[in-house]
């Protein structure tokens, strides 16, 4: 029995007020003192105040595909399962922090980890560190293949992955961890408050 850690944050959140992006984890150097996470505005003048409290807002997705051992040393060619997961960030949560999912491991199994990516606009893959490193190995920063399971230690987490607070540490003893960090695409559409494409679409009557 052992333990699949998958971790998410997201670097670089925030866009200033004429909608620029800013390579700072610090908003109030941005937006003001007046800055609050969750709040809704940024500052009394900031007229996209509310963009600059939610971008952090979306829902990472994770594909777990388990490979059964072959019997030669080696494991199966195609999985024997394969399970979905999901870590979602909004605009009430503390800056610069990871979540957690935690998942329960056959240590004996090749485990495939892969965030699916092709569908958001707004974030893209920038980094992934595993531990154990040794015999572990990333598959560009999307993705990772277990093989190795050691001990990890992380925060304690509540249902939806979050770090509670004054919660301590849990140790996971045969465990993995995948920790992916995605950053916002400084060249995301900026049509609607810089968040979405607006596509004009003619109804035509069928012939």
């Amino acid at each position: 029995m052992g333990y699949i850690i998958i971790a998410k944050k997201i670097d670089h959140y925030y866009y200033n007020t004429n909608d620029d992006y800013v390579d700072s984890d610090d908003p109030a150097a941005i937006f003001g003192k007046n800055f609050r996470v969750g709040g809704a505005q940024a500052s009394d003048d900031d007229a996209n105040g509310y963009q600059a409290a939610t971008n952090a807002e979306q829902t990472f997705i994770f594909r777990i595909d388990e490979y059964a051992p072959n019997g030669s040393g080696g494991y199966a060619e195609s999985p024997q399962s394969t399970i979905y997961e999901t870590l979602s960030f909004s605009s009430g949560d503390a800056l610069d922090t990871y979540k957690y999912r935690v998942l329960a491991a056959d240590t004996s199994c090749k485990y495939v980890i892969t965030e699916i990516t092709d569908w958001s606009w707004k974030y893209s893959p920038s980094d992934l560190v595993i531990t154990p490193s040794a015999g572990n190995t990333p598959n560009g920063y999307s993705g990772a293949t277990i093989v190795a399971f050691g001990d990890n230690t992380i925060p304690t987490v509540d249902g939806n992955g979050s770090p509670v607070s004054g919660g301590g540490n849990k140790t996971y003893k045969n465990s993995a961890m995948a920790k992916f960090t995605n950053e916002k695409i400084e060249s995301r559409v900026r049509d609607v408050e810089g968040d979405t494409s607006i596509v004009e679409n003619e109804a035509t009557r069928a012939a």
